[in-house]
């Protein structure tokens, strides 16, 4: 949860927006070690070049069209790709792995209450009783229990319909770094043979040219991919990952 302070402190300290790193620079990347799946994520998703040139077009538009393009790249909240994980809009929220929730239990009065809600296709509504897990939480506990296991049978015959299995992905934790700063390198204009040089250096020597752009090719091509839609996979792990830091090799 950010809190009043969090925001201040990000607010003293973010006055001044720094730009984005070059690549080159080793300490602008001395800390990724420490960073958590979400922070991949969003810095993977900052890089992405089609949600850079949106959060330009909309920087000074309306709430409504800001969110639209939140909406179109996975995120519950607007927040600039010039943001830092932590700014003043907070952290960012992926819509991958939330829940809609609806409740009543402010209200003084006990009259039943009705909602409208939409449920679109491959959606499920379930209704939790609170009010009956007040004589035994294991009351509760049954609840949720069933609604795991009705929601995965559900899924079964959800993909049973559509003829298509959930997918598993497993990113590369130790490649994130050296990912990161080749999109880095590639937005200054370097070369896929200069991020080579860069990224590759103990090979110069014992491949020519033409094998250090292969080298390179497929790295390019995973953090490409990773910028621009399995970012949102490492949106919904947990913890950090095993991602040693990144040394800027020369």
């Amino acid at each position: 949860m950010v809190t009043g302070a969090d925001v201040e402190k990000v607010a003293a300290t973010t006055s001044k927006k720094r730009k984005r790193p070059d690549g080159l620079d080793g300490d602008r990347y001395k800390n990724i070690s420490r960073w958590s799946y979400k922070r991949w994520a969003w810095e993977f998703l900052r890089r992405n070049e089609n949600f850079i040139k949106e959060c330009e077009r909309v920087e000074f538009s309306s709430d409504e069209e800001k969110q639209n393009v939140a909406k179109a790249f996975g995120l519950k909240k607007f927040k600039s790709y010039k943001e830092g994980y932590l700014s003043n809009s907070g952290y960012p929220k992926f819509l991958l792995g939330s829940i809609s929730s609806w409740s009543y239990l402010q209200s003084s009065s006990k009259e039943p209450q009705i909602y409208e809600v939409e449920i679109k296709y491959g959606q499920v509504l379930i209704r939790y009783d609170l009010a009956s897990a007040l004589a035994d939480k294991k009351v509760l506990d049954k609840q949720l229990k069933s609604a795991e296991s009705r929601v995965r049978r559900r899924m079964e015959i959800f993909e049973n319909k559509i003829q298509k299995k959930a997918a598993e992905h497993r990113p590369k934790a130790y490649n994130f770094g050296k990912y990161i700063r080749l999109l880095d390198l590639l937005a200054q204009g370097r070369t896929p043979l200069e991020c080579a040089r860069l990224i590759l250096p103990s090979k110069i020597d014992e491949n020519t040219d033409h094998y250090m752009r292969q080298d390179i090719k497929s790295p390019i091509e995973a953090a490409k991919k990773l910028a621009n839609e399995d970012y949102l996979y490492l949106a919904i792990l947990h913890g950090k990952s095993d991602s040693k830091e990144m040394r800027i090799e020369t």
